[in-house]
């Protein structure tokens, strides 16, 4: 039995590693055309979520990115520039800590929902507590 498995091909930056991580999440049998679906923790200025889109066609990201009651961070408008080409692919659900914390409690207990069902829940969640 292989334990292990040595990826020389993965590339030099985390953006490569990261895109050629979730490649490899769709071997096994997967259609090809078949959305996949990652969220991304920590979005800031955006460019790592912008890297998978271009790099995955297929990727749907939820970018989930908190900050602190008071300090609505500098990166914002660059995020929503580099991110808004790429239209319903990215969903970007941005709230203070504390909301953010309230509102993954239903996202949550919400795994049994269909996919689609799921993703109505979080677009709804995210349209009511960020700016995009």
């Amino acid at each position: 039995v292989q334990r292990a498995v040595f990826h020389a091909d993965l590339g030099p930056t985390r953006y490569e590693i990261l895109a050629m991580l979730i490649k490899l999440l769709r071997e096994g049998g997967e259609s090809p055309s078949r959305p996949m679906y990652a969220v991304e923790v920590g979005v800031q200025w955006g460019y790592t979520s912008a890297y998978l889109l271009d790099s995955i066609p297929t990727l749907q990201l939820l970018g989930v990115d908190s900050y602190q009651d008071g300090n609505d961070a500098k990166p914002l408008p660059t995020m929503l520039s580099i991110t808004s080409r790429y239209g319903r692919r990215f969903t970007l659900l941005r709230q203070t800590c504390r909301a953010l914390l309230l509102n993954s409690m239903i996202v949550l207990t919400s795994y049994s929902l269909t996919e689609t069902t799921l993703t109505e829940r979080l677009e709804m969640i995210s349209s009511r507590g960020h700016q995009k």
